[in-house]
C-alpha cells in the first residue's frame, strides 16, 4: 500500500482531479464528491463520501463512502464500489507516508489520537515501513482517547 501510494505520489501529473465539492446541510452532515481520471489506465471514477450522525437507536457507520468506475473513452459504468475500505486504507497509508517522510530522525515517541480503522491502518503501515528499513528501535506509543475508537480490537 505504502508504495502504492508513493507511485501515485510522485506521478500526481498524470492524475485529472478537480477539487472535490462539498454539499454540507443544516444538520452538520454533509457530502464530499471527488471525481478524478487516470488516462493512462482509460478510467474515470467519481467518489462520494457523506457523513450522517446516528439518530436514536440506530446502529450503522457514521462515514459512508461509494465510488463509480467509468471507462473514460466510453463513458460506459464499469463498477459501482463500496468505498469505505479503500477510503480508510488511502487515508491512513498517505497519513503513515507523510510521518515518515516527516518525522524527526531520532523520535522514539509516537503519538497518536484515537485507534479506529484508519488509524489502525496508520500504525501497521508505520511500523512496517521502520521494519522495511532495518529500523528496529523501540518506541513508546502514546495514545489518545478519541470518541469510542479506543474499543478497537486492535487494543
Amino acid at each position: 500500500w505504502y508504495n502504492w501510494v508513493e507511485e501515485v505520489l510522485k506521478n500526481k501529473d498524470r492524475f485529472v482531479m478537480p477539487p472535490k465539492m462539498s454539499i454540507p446541510q443544516d444538520s452538520g452532515n454533509y457530502y464530499h464528491i471527488m471525481p478524478a481520471m487516470y488516462e493512462d489506465e482509460n478510467i474515470v471514477t467519481v467518489k462520494m463520501i457523506g457523513r450522517h450522525f446516528l439518530k436514536e437507536n440506530e446502529k450503522r457507520p457514521t462515514m459512508m463512502a461509494d465510488m463509480l468506475l467509468y471507462e473514460a473513452d466510453t463513458g460506459i459504468l464499469k463498477a459501482l464500489m463500496d468505498a469505505e475500505y479503500i477510503t480508510t486504507l488511502r487515508t491512513g497509508v498517505v497519513a503513515a507516508h507523510s510521518a515518515i517522510k516527516f518525522v524527526k530522525k531520532d523520535f522514539d515517541t509516537l503519538g497518536l489520537i484515537g485507534l479506529g480503522n484508519i488509524m489502525t491502518v496508520f500504525f501497521i503501515t508505520f511500523i512496517n515501513k521502520l521494519r522495511d528499513g532495518n529500523d528496529n528501535r523501540k518506541l513508546v506509543v502514546k495514545l489518545y482517547k478519541h470518541h469510542q475508537s479506543a474499543r478497537s480490537s486492535f487494543c
